[in-house]
């Protein structure tokens, strides 16, 4: 993986988190809901069968499968990004051996660089 591959995967691996964030908070409002209007119909009526509650019910098991979607994404990204960067030519563009001092293709002297895999939320989903 090139530098330029991993740094436009380590910002789409951002934009997944901030997707997976906003769907978990409103996972937690279908909760929130769910849990309200239950307990509404069971201090009106114990007894009842609460039907009307099913659309929340729907809307939490669909954001569960995408939540979960959105989970296995993210961590398919954190192991990509933890793979070491390609080596690139910088003067004429070849991909070379991790372990390469020079270019087999222009002879020019390779300049590695420093692989930043450190996000301050890694601790998420590894």
């Amino acid at each position: 993986m090139t530098k330029q591959e991993h740094d436009k995967l380590s910002e789409e691996r951002g934009q997944t988190e901030i997707i997976l964030e906003e769907m978990l908070n409103e996972q937690q409002y279908s909760f929130s809901i769910l849990g309200q209007e239950y307990y509404k119909k069971v201090c009106e009526d114990p007894d009842i069968l609460i039907s009307n509650l099913s659309d929340y019910v729907d809307t939490v098991k669909v954001s569960e499968l995408e939540i979960a979607k959105l989970e296995e994404d993210i961590k398919g990204m954190n192991r990509l990004l933890k793979e070491p960067l390609d080596l690139v030519c910088s003067k004429c563009g070849r991909i070379m051996d991790p372990n390469a001092k020079y270019c087999s293709e222009c002879g020019a002297q390779l300049e590695k660089e420093e692989q930043d895999i450190n996000c301050p939320n890694s601790h998420i989903l590894e």
